[in-house]
């Protein structure tokens, strides 16, 4: 039986469309069928390995998926390499005969920009592995130099296909949504620094290293070659697969807090959310195989990012209505997908607040994912979260107990939930040996500790030395987890009111300035603001008048819902002042990196007030001196015929 002859970019799209839609084992069959056919072909089997491990963070399976991306970048660099050497023979060859080659050098530059797209996407992909598998030692001489260097690559062969399809399409702009390049955003270094002061351990590594230099520069397209008369179909799709790095990379830089980008020795680098949004939408709209991968980053931004970051006025914000049009298109291609239908779940939980619909699609998306258990683990998760949203503790537990026992994600996190909800329902013995086994699993982690882990860690030292003796305790942390998460805006009125009764409950003086932080919180949910602004104060007051350890975030938060109490009322100096203290008035404390970024969120909102202010104000004295002009010309008038 012949096999079925398919094109490479249909390869890519087909295996894509089999993952969307669940059959990861016909995927794997497909990609491993044609992964030596070419260089986009192998990508494609690395790209699934790269997925699996990131889902499953497995040890073995993370680092199969650095080799495989390791060895699509030599297969991009050999065949560059060939190619150039079999065109110079070929010509020389030609040349001896007195012909000139027939060579389709449309061909020749979709083949070049391909690569260039595959190499960029690799360094992008091994950076991931190298931050997530935690290589210390890599951190500066690999992670953040692939990352330079994706970069990079992204911008130049963004801008090159974008100058060639805004002169095949005249509606480029239009299209796309603006001229991303004038945005582009620079790097700290120079584009054409080779880094002289990076590390480089040892000779393979550094003739690894000139290797990919000389097959990079081999892909370097220039302005005579840009213009070799692609199809436009082909720049469409190239340039949707080269805006999808190009904006994913940019969105996640605008999230990062200052302090990160500090680190990774970016100078005046944020990542600009328009042109991000932007390109990833044309990338949606393309025939590239990323396209499905595209309308999931922008559900999570509209649905995740959004609510949690606390976007708002002065943000780039994605409609209620274009989400919905997303989930609609993919779910009609899509009809087991249990990724999109994660997503249905997060629009009715996040932008609906419907959290009976939400359950059922994440109990559909479970469902569909029950043969591939990090999806369904996703689902469950999300499942937990909306019973802890309901105060259904004990649901609520049966779903963080599978996560104790089944996820690789921030197990101790999982326990420690365990340990409050049942606290909550009076289980305190239970409550304080889950307390201990997540410390276990903490002691044992031989990798350094993420934010959450760290946040885990210092709750349940508190709680070894201070066992919980009352479910009020219990309660009182899970309606912290449901302010940090923000959740708190889902709640019925009924379940905010028995939230407000378990902190009214709590005296002990060591969880008062998070009482009151919680209380304020709850009271604004309730649409009462003046109760909620007296007990941000109460909480300021108590946690800079005491010697206070615990829960120090507790008066960043005060800081930041006072911030905007004020900006609500128009008071923007006080808002400024309360923002302000919160950026930058206190150090190490919980999650951190994540509060900064919702400062940084509000800060840009009062930013865009106080500009909207200044021009109505500027309008407002424009008009007034126009009016006053045409009072002093009336009077002169009337003047001259008095006299």
């Amino acid at each position: 039986m012949n096999r079925e002859y398919l094109s490479d970019v249909e390869v890519s799209c087909r295996g894509i469309d089999l993952i969307v839609n669940n059959d990861w084992d016909g995927c794997e069959k497909l990609f491993t069928q044609y992964k030596n056919n070419s260089p986009l072909t192998n990508y494609c089997y690395s790209f699934f390995s790269f997925m699996k491990a990131i889902l499953t963070f497995e040890d073995h399976l993370l680092e199969t998926a650095h080799k495989n991306i390791e060895n699509t970048q030599k297969l991009c660099t050999e065949s560059t390499k060939m190619f150039s050497s079999f065109k110079k023979a070929f010509k020389l060859s030609s040349n001896s005969n007195n012909k000139t080659p027939d060579i389709p050098k449309e061909k020749v530059l979709e083949d070049k920009f391909t690569k260039a797209i595959i190499l960029a996407d690799c360094k992008l992909y091994l950076a991931i592995l190298t931050f997530v598998r935690q290589i210390a030692s890599s951190y500066l001489t690999s992670g953040l130099l692939q990352i330079r260097t994706s970069w990079k690559s992204y911008a130049k062969i963004q801008r090159q296909l974008y100058g060639l399809y805004k002169q095949l399409e005249p509606n480029a702009e239009q299209i796309y949504g603006s001229d991303p390049n004038s945005s582009v955003l620079q790097l700290w270094m120079d584009e054409n620094d080779e880094s002289e002061s990076d590390s480089k351990p040892n000779n393979s590594e550094e003739k690894s290293d000139d290797q990919m230099s000389e097959a990079i520069n081999e892909l370097s397209v220039s302005d005579d070659e840009v213009g070799a008369g692609m199809p436009l179909e082909t720049v469409k799709r190239l340039l949707g697969a080269v805006s999808f790095g190009y904006g994913l990379f940019q969105i996640c830089l605008s999230f990062m807090p200052p302090k990160v980008l500090k680190l990774i020795k970016v100078f005046g680098f944020e990542g600009d959310r328009s042109v991000a949004l932007k390109a990833i939408n044309f990338t949606s709209n393309s025939k590239d195989m990323r396209a499905p991968f595209a309308d999931m980053i922008l559900l999570w931004y509209s649905t995740q990012a959004t609510p949690l970051f606390g976007l708002s006025e002065g943000d780039v914000l994605i409609s209620n209505e274009d989400t919905k049009s997303i989930l609609d298109k993919n779910l009609s291609k899509y009809q087991k997908s249990s990724l999109f239908y994660y997503f249905k779940g997060k629009y009715y939980r996040s932008l609906l607040k419907d959290l009976d619909a939400a359950l059922s699609f994440y109990e559909q998306a479970a469902e569909y994912s029950n043969h591939i258990r990090e999806i369904e683990l996703i689902s469950i998760y999300e499942i937990g979260w909306i019973y802890l949203t309901n105060l259904e503790y004990e649901k609520a537990l049966s779903k963080f107990l599978i996560m104790h026992k089944d996820s690789k994600w921030s197990r101790s996190f999982s326990t420690y939930i365990c340990a409050i909800l049942s606290a909550s329902m009076s289980n305190l013995n239970q409550a304080n040996q889950y307390v201990k086994e997540a410390l276990k699993i903490i002691a044992a982690n031989t990798k350094k500790l993420n934010a959450i882990e760290l946040f885990t860690q210092k709750r349940c030292e508190f709680l070894k030395k201070n066992p919980i003796k009352s479910k009020s305790v219990g309660q009182l942390f899970v309606i912290e987890l449901l302010y940090l998460w923000v959740c708190l805006p889902y709640s019925t009125k009924k379940n905010l009111q028995q939230m407000i009764k378990a902190c009214d409950e709590i005296n002990d003086k060591n969880l008062l300035v998070i009482k009151c932080l919680l209380e304020g919180s709850l009271h604004l949910s309730l649409q009462d603001q003046d109760f909620g602004e007296q007990c941000f104060n109460e909480c300021l007051a108590r946690g800079e008048s005491e010697k206070f350890t615990f829960g120090k975030y507790a008066l960043v938060c005060a800081n930041l819902e006072l911030g905007l109490i004020s900006m609500n009322k128009s008071d923007l100096a006080n808002a400024k002042s309360y923002l302000n203290k919160a950026q930058s008035g206190y150090k190490e404390y919980e999650l951190e990196e994540r509060i900064q970024t919702v400062v940084k969120s509000s800060q840009r909102r009062l930013k865009f007030k106080m500009d909207n202010e200044k021009k109505n104000n500027a309008l407002k004295d424009k008009n007034d001196a126009e009016e006053q002009e045409k009072i002093n010309k009336q009077n002169e008038i009337k003047n001259f015929y008095i006299s």
